[in-house]
């Protein structure tokens, strides 16, 4: 689906596949990503008008797919699968981690610092994914955002909420009762908006964050 008026109307749009299609990146208005089933990767150079398969050495399941700019991107998926490319997507390459869980999301605050999470795994690098370290977080993790180079939220099944305020240096879980599991976190101006499970959307006002909004 597409929209060209900020989200008030979509428009279906042909991707060539019948494979479940997960993650999906823009880098431009014009140059897209798409991932998801059975290692499929789709490529766009036109705004989504047309998608281009792209095969990057893999049949595992994609969940993924992320850009430090326009050169530099992974994608990450089940079984530990970490691929990296550093020529826009032209050659993928994948980087061993040493675990079979499945991952589900990364991010960098810069060229340096990124982190991905997954099913009860977390990793953080300093030297821009060369190398990964396990990080000593517990849970289902679904996804890791940061607001600014010093906020950052994780958050997963069964409500897991962790939060960092000094750049992912200490990782602080908040015990806010949520039960549902939390699939997404983002944030709008003094705001930080969660989705999850049975149309739970939680908003977190940056200055109080004991002050929870949560519709349903």
């Amino acid at each position: 689906m597409k929209t060209t008026n900020e989200g008030e109307e979509w428009n279906e749009q042909e991707s060539g596949s019948s494979l479940h299609l997960i993650s999906v990146k823009f880098l431009d208005e014009k140059n897209g990503w798409i991932v998801g089933q059975n290692g499929i990767v789709l490529k766009t150079s036109d705004g989504g008008l047309n998608w281009n398969k792209k095969d990057i050495g893999t049949s595992n399941t994609l969940t993924f797919i992320y850009f430090n700019d326009k050169k530099n991107g992974w994608i990450v998926g089940e079984k530990g699968i970490l691929m990296r490319t550093i020529d826009g997507g032209e050659n993928w390459s994948q980087i061993n981690l040493e675990t079979d869980r499945s991952l589900y999301s990364m991010y960098f605050i810069d060229n340096k610092n990124g982190w991905i999470v997954g099913s009860y795994i977390a990793f953080h690098t300093i030297d821009g994914g060369q190398n990964w370290q396990k990080l000593d977080l517990s849970g289902f993790l679904n996804y890791v955002y940061f607001s600014d180079k010093n906020n950052g939220w994780i958050v997963g099944n069964a409500g897991i909420i962790y939060t960092t305020s000094n750049g992912g240096a200490n990782w602080i879980e908040q015990k806010l009762g949520i039960g549902v599991d939390l699939l997404c976190v983002n944030s709008s101006k003094n705001s930080v908006w969660l989705v999850g499970d049975y149309g739970t959307i939680l908003k977190i006002l940056v200055e109080e964050k004991n002050k929870i909004k949560k519709k349903k």
